[in-house]
């Protein structure tokens, strides 16, 4: 029998699995660091439930993933962080052309037909940091797109997205895309 001092505890499991995102963030093989069908995707995952055991939705644990990833601190700083509303990216205008490709990244991913596909926004559009993507044509997608989840009995995961770039959703038919 193997014994370890290693702390068990909810939180420590979370800081160990943060860590390990990090590591297969900066993997010499890439297809570990995939975020959608990778290592890395199944390590956020497995983060993701423990901090629902912690009562943060998929939303809220996604943030702070995100949010400790990009800021390099730790998953409680990160959940405090983003409970207070404490803002330590500074944003910066996301291109057309990252844009169009998550755009068509969604289209692809829900099967769309081309002649109804998720339109780009003027980047004035409403006012606000970021771009936004709108598509009448689903309902809830927004949400399927940002976090994945069940639709219909089939199982949706998240869209896949460029470093540094991430989503929000406005309502069931619009996504804000921003950059830091």
């Amino acid at each position: 029998m193997i014994t370890t001092t290693q702390d068990a505890s909810t939180r420590s499991i979370a800081e160990y699995l943060l860590e390990t995102l990090r590591l297969l963030d900066r993997a010499d093989n890439q297809r570990l660091a995939a975020q959608h069908g990778g290592a890395y995707g199944d390590v956020r995952e497995a983060l993701i439930k423990v901090l629902a055991e912690e009562s943060w939705g998929r939303g809220m644990a996604d943030e702070a993933i995100y949010l400790a990833m990009d800021s390099h601190i730790s998953i409680a700083d990160a959940m405090m962080a983003t409970r207070t509303g404490y803002q330590t990216n500074t944003i910066v205008e996301v291109t057309d052309e990252i844009t169009q490709q998550i755009a068509d990244a969604i289209g692809k991913h829900f099967n769309a037909d081309r002649d109804y596909w998720p339109k780009v926004m003027p980047s004035d559009w409403d006012g606000e940091a970021g771009r936004v993507i709108v598509w009448d044509n689903m309902p809830d997608w927004t949400f399927l797109a940002c976090w994945g989840g069940y639709d219909e009995g089939c199982d949706c995961p998240s869209i896949p997205l460029p470093a540094g770039v991430w989503v929000e959703a406005i309502n069931p038919q619009a996504l804000r895309v921003l950059r830091s």
